[in-house]
């Protein structure tokens, strides 16, 4: 039989979770959920999708329901994560995984009672070929000794300061660019290099107000929409991370990754390509060379899908949590709810540093 979905959500479940989970075998999408009644009936009926409901619990004694996945605003993820999980259904959370670390363990519990259910992040960059493939060549020694990444996210998302407030907007709710970005930023350095010792950040609003739909007024912003952080990782030759955020870039330049190390350079571009260079002692800068084949989705796929790093990441990562679902256990490399809390811890102390000007925090504390 197919693996049963639920989908919690009407935006990222329905632009990038839907198509994805649609084109994989042994996938089917039966049931979608969102606030408003009339809204969710109408998509579920627009996208074929057999049940609707404003409730997840109106939806989890269903015994085809195997996978919820959780692509509502960070607020309700502890929340919806937990019924689903004690109703034994197996749980993939959109990011950032909670509102704090509290909530976070407190999900990461409820993964630990909810024996043989997975309890999944989503963070599908971890299933990108490319950035297996760069994990791979790090593991090989293919820098010598690794001295620091960067990460740039650029994104002209929320530079119209006419485009609506939403919760994006509300730090309270768990917007922001640190969480939105951020989070996916620090789990692939984290997955990369071990655990965050000490992490100090910036973060700022640059357009603080918008008006929301249907108001008059504009509402003040309190969310980040540009974030640098500054990581220490711990081990015997430490590793430096920088993540610089910004989604009022009039230019986006997308996702970008630079490894920097002994022996040579990898890096990441926004189209998934992998490149590297080794270090010539003859020469004085070594050229970049392609170090992956071009990463191929279908044309109708590359159609129904976003252009951007995390959609097409997704579908690997979908093959592999439908996969897992069939035959029990996590899918390798796939971020747990102990990954989501350690993350949210670094999210934490981030958010400490910088609205404290107190420089380097533990995430450890949080």
């Amino acid at each position: 039989m197919a693996v049963g979905i639920a989908l919690v959500g009407t935006g990222f479940a329905l632009h990038v979770q839907l198509p994805v989970f649609q084109s994989v075998r042994g996938a089917r999408v039966r049931a979608l959920v969102g606030r408003d009644p009339r809204r969710t009936a109408a998509l579920a009926s627009e996208y074929g999708i057999a049940r609707a409901a404003v409730r997840l619990g109106d939806v989890l004694a269903d015994p085809a329901i195997d996978l919820v996945c959780v692509s509502t605003p960070p607020e309700s993820h502890c929340e919806l994560a937990c019924e689903a999980l004690a109703a034994g259904k197996h749980v993939l959370c959109e990011k950032p995984m909670a509102l704090d670390a509290a909530q976070a363990r407190i999900m990461e519990q409820a993964a630990a009672y909810a024996r043989g259910r997975l309890a999944i992040v989503d963070h599908q960059l971890r299933f990108a070929p490319a950035v297996l493939k760069l994990r791979h060549l790090l593991a090989e020694q293919y820098l010598g000794t690794p001295f620091d990444a960067q990460i740039d996210v650029a994104t002209p998302r929320w530079l119209d300061a006419a485009r609506p407030h939403s919760w994006w907007q509300d730090r309270a709710r768990g917007g922001g660019a640190l969480g939105a970005f951020g989070s996916h930023a620090v789990d692939l350095l984290r997955w990369l290099f071990g655990e965050v010792e000490a992490v100090s950040a910036l973060l700022h609003t640059f357009v603080r107000e918008r008006i929301a739909t249907g108001e008059l007024r504009p509402r003040a912003v309190d969310a980040d929409d540009w974030a640098a952080l500054w990581l220490r990782f711990g081990g015997t030759q430490p590793v430096l991370g920088t993540i610089r955020l910004s989604a009022v870039a009039h230019r986006g330049l997308g996702f970008a990754l630079a490894i920097q190390g002994s022996e040579g350079t990898l890096r990441l571009d926004a189209e998934g390509r992998l490149w590297g260079s080794r270090r010539d002692p003859a020469a004085a800068e070594a050229p970049l060379e392609p170090l992956d084949d071009p990463e191929t989705l279908p044309e109708d796929q590359r159609r129904a899908l976003p252009d951007s790093p995390w959609a097409r990441a997704f579908v690997p990562a979908a093959r592999a949590i439908v996969a897992a679902v069939e035959a029990g256990g996590l899918p390798p490399g796939a971020a747990s709810f102990a990954d989501g809390r350690a993350v949210q811890q670094v999210l934490d102390a981030a958010r400490a540093s910088a609205a404290e000007t107190r420089g380097w925090m533990a995430p450890s504390a949080f």
